[in-house]
């Protein structure tokens, strides 16, 4: 048994790197199994049940990219990445389109390899946690006392065991099913005008009660709740729905009862006096079992239908926690008792105190307000991301003419979301450092080859017996050192900007990101016959951001740039500007080419995510609609101007950041 207790499979026709790979990780503290070609490691895989699979893509027989369509076909949990030599970047996003979880390049260097199985493993365990947290919602979704469905391009897309028990068809039958066919005839252009209008964004009757058909033609009567959700990227209905067909028949039974009862009345109440009193004590029966009726639907009304997403009801006036449904008690890991009585705004990183309560105070009537990405908080002070959705419950009016009462507040965890838009920013990360693979050789090239010139200098001097002075060898050494230096801070900097970077901002001064990518790209540019100018303005006020994703946003952009000035041919003027200054309280960068432009039709599509016109295998199209995303979580803007055959313009502007103190004194909270 390892250490650590992760195991790991090494899939490699040569011996050697088996070797040497499995002795590295054993040290580390991993349990190592190996492989010497795609079949063997399959079985392997079958017995020993690895947690990470390392396998290299050039393999006689089954290649790496077969054993990992086959392993994630067979074990789709595991995490595999995969070897690739060096020029084979194109092979490695397959793997990564294939569900890879990364590549690593030959030679393997350790620490990178140390790197890639740290991200596998916080991978393998975020789709662990992610089983769990579906199996828990799903069994309370089946097993609700309500009928919930999804309902998308007018079908039903799901169903739980208790709608389909309500309507009378099994779950299979279900599925894909026309939802006119669940609805009576005299109901259906209502339930169709309230389906369209919440598709579309407006906010008609939350409940209203409808007729049902069941699978053999009977009517039922139901109460449905809907609103409008994403549903697999599309916009769709989720809703659930309670059986009330029993109380709507001891209704009629009610009604018809009454007429009975007064047309008795009116006859025989001069002759029947004491039938005439039976009579009113019947109709006083009655009056006080609707009474109770009616005070049953209202308290019906304002219970907590089995939402999963924490739900509470806050008083408007304290500001204090009146009720919560148990998700909430999971979620933010308070006891109910607790929860009660507390101030709303103890959920909530102190930060966001003033956000909160200013979106909240100002309700009145039925108004609805959305606050995005607010930094909740567990009991014990863990930190997490949510989105906040409220409107005004039952309402009162005060002697002095005050609107007071409730709130009800609902809180979506949007954790998993972020984390999975991260995993997409680090991949085109990778892809982007993989493009720049042979600009990074050549600038590691440089200090190699001057510390090579001045060791066989000192080789050639003692193979002569000459002597060396003092001062020659002092010059040699000094020489190598600063080679050294340089190759450290290129590596350096591609480790950083290579990083995952968390979900945090913090002040940061838009001029240093903007150099730092020059330290990539600019022998690059340069190799290139491009001339990069940079007017970059001094005393600018800083951003609240994130210093490695503005390198990204940046990088983006100027390798966009490059390769429309590159399309132009060799011979054109090809010019690189970056220009940076303040309008106001906006800070302004202007990344502007001389390369081929965009017609209009184009340039209205290139923030899309996946649209390219660069050739297969040139790009992979989330470039510009990972820019555009990374700008707007600054509260940044992107305008972009083009002409065919002038250039392109980008003009990115980002609010001046109110309070500068220490740069990582902001808690980043996941």
């Amino acid at each position: 048994m390892s250490e650590n207790g992760w195991k790991v499979l090494i899939i490699d026709d040569e011996e050697g790197i088996r070797r040497v790979l499995s002795l590295a990780l054993t040290d580390t503290g991993y349990e190592v199994f190996t492989a010497a070609d795609g079949e063997s490691g399959i079985r392997v895989c079958q017995e020993k049940s690895p947690h990470v699979v390392i396998t290299d893509i050039r393999m006689p027989g089954m290649d790496g990219i077969d054993v990992l369509k086959r392993i994630k076909e067979q074990h789709p949990d595991k995490e595999v990445i995969v070897v690739t030599a060096f020029g084979q970047l194109e092979a490695a996003i397959r793997a990564l389109r294939l569900n890879a979880c990364d590549f690593i390049t030959k030679p393997i260097n350790h620490d990178a390899l140390l790197v890639a199985l740290e991200r596998a493993k916080g991978r393998y365990m975020a789709r662990k946690e992610l089983r769990e947290s579906e199996g828990k919602y799903g069994t309370l979704v089946e097993n609700s006392l309500t009928g919930i469905y999804i309902d998308q391009d007018e079908k039903v897309q799901f169903a739980n065991k208790k709608f389909a028990e309500i309507y009378g068809y099994s779950k299979d039958e279900l599925m894909g099913m026309e939802a006119w066919r669940l609805v009576h005839p005299e109901y259906r252009a209502m339930t169709d005008e309230t389906r369209a209008k919440r598709l579309r964004g407006e906010e008609p009757l939350s409940q209203y009660e409808a007729k049902g058909l069941r699978k053999g033609g009977e009517t039922i009567w139901i109460v449905r709740r809907n609103t409008r959700i994403e549903y697999r990227g599309r916009p769709a209905i989720l809703g659930n729905i309670v059986d009330i067909t029993s109380r709507k028949r001891a209704e009629e039974a009610l009604h018809t009862a009454r007429d009975e009862l007064e047309q008795r009345v009116k006859v025989r109440t001069a002759a029947l006096s004491t039938a005439n009193e039976q009579l009113r004590r019947e109709i006083e029966d009655r009056k006080r079992a609707e009474e109770e009726l009616r005070r049953s639907e209202t308290k019906y009304r304002l219970l907590f239908n089995h939402d999963p997403n924490p739900l509470f009801v806050v008083d408007m006036d304290s500001c204090k926690i009146l009720d919560v449904n148990d998700p909430a008690t999971v979620t933010y890991e308070f006891e109910r008792k607790e929860m009660l009585g507390m101030p709303f705004s103890e959920l909530f990183d102190p930060a966001e105190t003033d956000r909160l309560w200013g979106g909240l105070r100002h309700f009145a009537g039925q108004e609805y307000i959305f606050l995005p990405k607010l930094w909740a908080r567990k009991r014990g002070g863990h930190c997490f991301f949510i989105h906040l959705h409220a409107r005004a419950g039952k309402l009162k009016e005060s002697d002095s003419g005050d609107i007071g009462g409730t709130m009800i507040v609902r809180t979506v965890d949007i954790a998993r979301r972020l984390e999975q838009e991260a995993q997409l920013i680090q991949a085109s990360k990778m892809a982007t450092l993989g493009e720049m693979a042979t600009g990074i050789a050549h600038e590691l090239n440089q200090p190699l080859n001057v510390m090579r010139v001045g060791t066989d200098f000192l080789a050639k001097m003692i193979n002569r017996g000459e002597k060396i002075s003092e001062e020659q060898l002092l010059g040699v050494s000094r020489n190598v050192s600063a080679q050294v230096d340089r190759a450290t801070y290129i590596i350096n900097h591609l480790r950083e900007f290579g990083r995952k970077t968390d979900l945090g901002v913090y002040p940061v001064d838009l001029n240093e990101p903007i150099q730092d990518i020059f330290t990539l790209l600019g022998e690059q540019l340069r190799l290139r016959n491009i001339e990069a100018r940079l007017k970059l303005a001094e005393g600018l006020s800083r951003i609240l951001s994130d210093k490695n994703r503005l390198e990204q946003i940046f990088l983006n952009l100027v390798t966009n740039a490059r390769d429309a000035m590159e399309a132009k041919g060799p011979k054109a003027t090809k010019k690189l500007t970056i220009t940076t200054c303040q309008e106001g309280d906006r800070v302004v960068a202007v990344v502007s080419d001389t390369g081929a432009g965009m017609p209009e039709n184009i340039r209205d599509k290139i923030f899309e995510p996946f649209f390219t016109t660069k050739e297969v295998g040139k790009g992979t199209g989330l470039g510009l609609s990972i820019t555009y995303n990374l700008v707007k979580a600054f509260k940044g803007e992107l305008h972009v101007e083009s002409a065919s055959g002038v250039g392109t313009t980008f003009k990115l502007t980002f609010p001046v950041c109110q309070e500068e103190g220490d740069p990582h004194g902001k808690v980043t909270c996941h």
